[in-house]
């Protein structure tokens, strides 16, 4: 998929970019996007209004994504503050907006050659038929620690997250079918 990445992060990460084809000009990338990224990572103080002015960018942004010739947007979480929760790995929302929308299926006929889904298991029934496998085992490359907690950072793993990350990696995975 080809994601506009506007994590936040991506000063911090810098030195991640190294052998990357972006790495002659990526003080320049950055110093252009800034602006973007900053206008798409305002926090909305009001959740419970209809209207959001901090959404206005944003939905301008993916309008223009469904344009032209990218998937979506890679974006940091403006609930998670680097600041105070130290994590160990990289932590990532995306943004995946509809092409098309099919009223018969309910999906959009694009996306769903990109997916794969897996039948629903409620996460009950997970706890009683897995309690299996080394908790310190790494479940995810991009995220070995966590600090949902200030002061306590916790092996991913260990997570209730990194859990369910496990079981959702041990389920067979079909094409999603239109009918």
């Amino acid at each position: 998929m080809r994601l506009l990445d506007l994590a936040n992060d991506i000063y911090q990460n810098g030195h991640l970019i190294k052998g990357n084809e972006a790495h002659g000009w990526q003080l320049l990338y950055y110093v252009m996007v800034w602006p973007l990224i900053a206008a798409c990572s305002i926090k909305v103080p009001e959740s419970d209004v209809a209207f959001k002015p901090e959404y206005i960018i944003p939905q301008l942004l993916l309008q223009w994504i469904n344009k032209n010739e990218l998937d979506g947007i890679k974006y940091s979480s403006t609930h998670i503050n680097t600041l105070i929760n130290r994590h160990v790995g990289h932590l990532y929302n995306l943004v995946i907006p509809v092409k098309t929308f099919n009223k018969s299926s309910g999906f959009c006929d694009e996306l769903i050659k990109t997916f794969s889904v897996s039948n629903v298991v409620p996460m009950q029934i997970n706890q009683f038929t897995d309690n299996t496998g080394n908790d310190s085992e790494l479940v995810n490359q991009d995220v070995e620690r966590i600090e949902l907690i200030e002061g306590r950072s916790v092996l991913y793993s260990n997570t209730t997250f990194g859990k369910v990350e496990k079981y959702l990696n041990k389920l067979i995975v079909n094409k999603i079918t239109n009918g």
